[in-house]
């Protein structure tokens, strides 16, 4: 059931959420100071394959809190300049907080929130989860540098007969990132509705690979938008 929490308690429930993603993990905070603790339960996660984001207020972050969150294989980053919600949350937990994702707030403020599971909150859960996720959306992708200020390398493919490595694709119903699989191309509570009805051409809302707002034209059984299949195709070597 819903639980508030304080300053303390937050910073707990965050590790929560990094350590207990299955899919995904997104992180909303206008303001960054990342603790090593945090940086290094996203670069676990990310290794088990769980895709992360994280948005931010580009005007007030630091090169080095950037090049820290790049270290993270795969992450993808986004800012929004009229940032102020705060909110952590993966597929099954929700962390809605006055906290932001900086180590002063965690030691120095007076800091109130509430933490939803998705399993005894299923209503409120998914209400909070789909105004994070409209945030996530109208954000933009922040570029991405090296710390020495070159361009990132580009996906690789993936070579035949070797396994594939974890990419970040999006869920065709919420537009969440998750792990790009095009038989799976569904967070896992979205996952949860669509099996109650389990038809594979439901017109869906976001194309798996770009996320982009697809308007009904992917579903389950076509999860990607005809116009991305061929650099679908050359990224992920499908």
């Amino acid at each position: 059931m819903a639980e508030i929490i304080t300053a303390k308690g937050t910073g707990f429930f965050i590790e929560k959420v990094i350590r207990g993603a299955r899919e995904s993990i997104v992180l909303i905070s206008p303001y960054l100071k990342v603790q090593k603790l945090y940086l290094d339960e996203l670069k676990a996660a990310a290794k088990r394959g769980i895709a992360v984001a994280v948005v931010f207020r580009e005007d007030e972050a630091k090169q080095d809190q950037v090049d820290a969150l790049l270290e993270v294989k795969g992450i993808k980053l986004y800012q929004l300049p009229e940032l102020h919600a705060k909110c952590y949350f993966n597929e099954h937990r929700f962390v809605l907080t006055s906290m932001n994702l900086h180590d002063h707030s965690e030691r120095n403020n007076k800091e109130l929130g509430i933490m939803l599971e998705q399993a005894a909150d299923a209503e409120l859960f998914a209400q909070a989860h789909e105004q994070a996720m409209s945030i996530l959306a109208i954000a933009q992708p922040l570029k991405s540098f090296t710390s020495n200020g070159a361009e990132a390398p580009p996906v690789m493919k993936r070579v035949p007969g070797t396994a594939p490595q974890p990419s970040t694709g999006y869920c065709i119903r919420t537009g969440e990132p998750i792990p790009f699989n095009v038989e799976k191309p569904l967070s896992y509570p979205a996952f949860q509705v669509w099996s109650q009805f389990g038809d594979p051409d439901y017109p869906e809302k976001y194309c798996h690979f770009s996320g982009e707002p697809s308007h009904g034209d992917t579903c389950v059984a076509r999860p990607i938008l005809k116009k991305n299949w061929k650099k679908a195709k050359a990224a992920f070597g499908l």
